[in-house]
């Protein structure tokens, strides 16, 4: 009970939405997101610098994501087959994205701007 009033005044203090699930821990000290219905997700918008031949991934340059993590390129995981279908480097994009328990981050939907 102690612990759970500790981390109820932490998430407070933190700003934290008290009803959204806190990061967990891989094992190796690295946050992620539960997985499932409440897994949470970010929108944001971005330039596609790369699509993988067998469009598994795309890597994008991809502005802020409030609360999550600063301006960056990084690769995207497809959700599913064909899912960057259509997409080239150069691309304006906005998407949608989550993090899973291994820490990739995987596009729940994308869309040319």
């Amino acid at each position: 009970m102690a612990r759970a009033l500790l981390l109820l005044a932490l998430l407070v203090a933190c700003g934290r939405d008290a009803s959204t699930p806190p990061p967990t821990h891989d094992g190796h000290g690295e946050p992620h997101a539960p997985e499932g219905d409440d897994a949470p997700s970010w929108e944001t918008r971005g330039t596609v610098e790369a699509v993988a031949e067998d469009g598994s991934r795309v890597t994008i340059a991809h502005e802020d994501v409030p609360d999550y993590m600063p301006a960056m390129t990084m690769p995207f995981f497809a959700q599913g087959q064909g899912q960057l279908e259509g997409l080239a480097a150069g691309d304006a994009v906005a998407f949608r994205f989550t993090r899973r328990p291994d820490g990739k981050h995987v596009l729940l939907e994308i869309a040319k701007r």
